[in-house]
């Protein structure tokens, strides 16, 4: 996967333009003659001729800042966005929740794999059980394939029922699973600090904030995303991360479009949230599913949908939720 500052660095390379075109096209942006997408901005610089002699690193952030100031404003800017969800994450002082998870692989036809979860986050603490059934969860009535985690302070221990904690580093367990860009950008749970977040866009707040300037852009206008009109966030440039916020969710995110290379294979993985609930203060997501699908030669731009099928769907409904304490009314079914 091409990390969201790797992406960056592709984009300064891109715009590593002549001196005297630089000026001049910053001088278009800054006069109202601006692309009305990050991608019109970036098929433009691209198309430049380069500067043999290399070009200075930081036109990259000054490019973007001219496109800023020439376009449409959106409805918030990058620094809001940082600090909304900065601030949401510190909000979070205790988290729980329990949530059944289902795995469904296409390609080879086999069958869905199921699974629950529990999540206790206390401040830098956080303790993790995972099992086949939801009785597994039960301290009193381990099933004989519960495993759990805990982190304290950043240090992760693993271990299975009737097993000591070990330290990961020893067995090689993640503290994350697969579902954990859900609990991170979705709901604010993933502290890169703290050791929650195992990608670094599931604590959007830092990332934003340590993001080199121009790396990150809010799209003028917005997308329609399970009926909202959601904001676009870009990360990232040559293969963009899309995440769309709606601001009737106090900007949380509803989808989450990354472009992964799996063997060699461009392939979209979409995180997709929605039945969200006020709790603690927080909108938070009860429901998610993360999809991939082939892309071959294709791409996706903001807003678009794969035009193949999902090779591989993960889709997670919480059963009970608890933020600072306030539980949120979120209890289907244990037969869904």
């Amino acid at each position: 996967m091409i990390s969201v500052i790797g992406s960056f660095v592709c984009f300064v390379q891109a715009m590593l333009v002549c001196e005297a075109d630089v000026v001049g096209l910053m001088m278009q942006l800054r006069a109202g003659s601006a692309p009305a997408t990050s991608d019109g901005l970036y098929a433009l610089v691209s198309s430049m001729p380069r500067d043999p002699d290399g070009g200075e690193d930081g036109v990259a952030g000054d490019i973007v800042r001219a496109w800023n100031s020439g376009r449409t404003p959106p409805i918030i800017s990058i620094e809001d966005v940082a600090f909304i969800f900065a601030s949401r994450r510190d909000a979070i002082e205790k988290f729980d929740v329990t949530y059944k998870t289902t795995s469904q692989m296409f390609s080879g036809a086999a069958d869905p794999v199921t699974w629950w979860t529990s999540w206790r986050q206390d401040g830098m603490q956080a303790r993790r059980v995972v099992a086949p059934v939801v009785e597994g969860l039960d301290p009193d009535h381990r099933h004989p394939a519960t495993m759990q985690w805990q982190s304290d302070r950043g240090v992760v221990s693993f271990g299975r029922l009737n097993e000591s904690m070990r330290p990961v580093p020893e067995v090689g367990a993640s503290m994350l699973g697969v579902e954990d860009s859900w609990l991170g950008a979705g709901a604010c749970i993933g502290s890169i600090d703290a050791g929650f977040s195992r990608a670094s866009e599931h604590d959007l707040g830092a990332l934003l904030e340590r993001l080199p300037s121009g790396a990150a852009v809010v799209e003028t206008a917005p997308v329609m995303i399970q009926e909202a009109a959601c904001v676009v966030l870009r990360l990232g440039w040559p293969r963009p991360y899309w995440i769309y916020l709606d601001p009737e969710l106090d900007f949380g995110p509803r989808r989450i479009d990354r472009i992964l290379d799996l063997a060699g294979v461009a392939t979209l993985s979409r995180t997709t949230m929605d039945q969200f609930v006020q709790c603690g203060g927080q909108w938070l997501p009860t429901r998610f599913r993360w999809s991939q699908h082939p892309l071959g030669a294709g791409r996706i731009g903001p807003g678009d949908d794969p035009e193949s099928e999902a090779d591989w769907v993960l889709a997670a409904t919480a059963h009970a939720m608890a933020v600072n304490g306030e539980a949120c009314d979120c209890l289907p079914s244990t037969s869904e």
